[in-house]
């Protein structure tokens, strides 16, 4: 073998080192008062809290890793003398170098930023962004400060043993700005008889998609059987569905493969959107929602929408097994099944009606705080301006 294909064989076995090395930066990391863990959710936080606040992220992810020569000794401080493990290190580095008093993420499920708090004293908040199964609960010893949905996450994590602090059961900031600040630009009318909140896997359109862990294995199972479901129901009705993406544009090709395949060119896909938030508006222009198991589905059912969860009969995880009414427990295994509730929702039942059936439950799994945004800012606030 000459150099050349040696060289380029060894650049292909590296390939992801030599990647990490474009992220490296001598960069200080900037002292501030609060700090953002994780670039996920920061633009979210940036937009929608702190518009006018300036604050230091800290990446988790892999987006960037400073090697400033200070950061560094800190991280052998943290890992040869107290013993914790490298990425931990990096991270209680990183922080005693900006020096919050406060530090928050929008990845309340990050079981890092619920270990920091042990080793650096400052504030820390959580703020849920998405539906928690019971196997997440389980992974948790003790949350910090956090901003909930609602009681039924608390007593998830009560019922794992999980120590709490400081708890807010005030639902969701995403659906709280979408309603105050966007809803009110929408027309008020429903533009669609049903939105299907897709759980598209990247590639599940493939026939070689493999399947590995039972929680994907039982979404992937039930996204086929739940289209077909959809697609006979349609039939001879003359009904408007639109679906909610689950990827971005640049990613969402596979996903309408996947649909067109089942509804063809009757039924639009419109891809994830973060800063536009269609699948809040899609849902929001509905008459009825239809949603697997999705955080989504709850946003909208504390908005007063129809919603029908339809989650696979043997699906534990995701249980939503406080709930009475018969629009929770769901359990749908036929067609005919399907069929009947979809027609009682759409047909059968008046909105006033289903509100009637479901308000106890839609509280205690999304609470519905119009003001949730600017309760969770002004408690900040208040910790970083004192």
């Amino acid at each position: 073998m000459n150099i050349g294909k040696k060289l380029k064989s060894l650049l292909q076995k590296n390939k992801k080192y030599f990647n990490y090395l474009k992220h490296l930066t001598l960069k200080y990391p900037k002292k501030n008062d609060l700090l953002v863990y994780d670039v996920v959710g920061s633009e979210e936080i940036k937009k929608i809290l702190f518009p006018d606040r300036d604050f230091t992220v800290l990446a988790v992810r892999g987006e960037w890793f400073s090697v400033h020569p200070i950061l560094i000794i800190k991280v052998l401080y943290y890992t040869v003398i107290k013993k914790i493990r490298l990425r931990m290190s990096y991270d209680l580095a990183f922080i005693s170098l900006v020096k919050p008093k406060l530090l928050i993420t929008l990845i309340d499920n990050n079981h890092n930023f619920h270990r920091l708090a042990k080793y650096y004293k400052s504030e820390f908040v959580c703020i849920q962004n998405g539906f928690r199964s019971h196997n997440c609960a389980k992974e948790f010893d003790e949350i910090p400060t956090l901003f909930c949905f609602g009681k039924r996450d608390i007593d998830l994590y009560k019922d794992h043993g999980v120590k709490l602090n400081e708890t807010f059961p005030i639902g969701s900031i995403r659906s709280s700005y979408f309603l105050k600040d966007i809803a009110p630009t929408l027309e008020n009318k429903p533009t669609y008889d049903i939105c299907l909140i897709s759980e598209y896997l990247f590639g599940m359109e493939k026939p070689d998609y493999e399947v590995t862990e039972e929680g994907v294995r039982l979404l992937y199972e039930w996204t086929f059987i739940l289209s077909d479901y959809i697609k006979r129901y349609l039939d001879g009705k003359n009904l408007r569905m639109v679906i909610a993406g689950r990827q971005r544009s640049t990613e969402s090709a596979g996903e309408k493969e996947f649909y067109k395949k089942y509804f063809g060119n009757n039924v639009e896909v419109f891809p994830s959107d973060k800063e536009y938030l269609n699948s809040y508006r899609l849902s929001y222009k509905s008459s009825l929602v239809v949603s697997y198991c999705s955080t989504l589905g709850f946003e909208a059912l504390s908005w007063g929408k129809k919603v029908l969860f339809f989650p696979h009969p043997d699906e534990k995880n995701l249980a939503v097994d406080h709930s009475k009414s018969r629009f929770f427990k769901t359990q749908i295994g036929t067609f005919e099944e399907f069929e009947s509730k979809m027609n009682t929702l759409l047909f059968n039942l008046s909105l006033d009606q289903f509100e009637e059936e479901v308000a106890k439950d839609k509280e205690y799994f999304m609470s519905n705080h119009l003001d949730t945004y600017k309760i969770i800012k002004s408690y900040v606030d208040k910790i970083l301006d004192n």
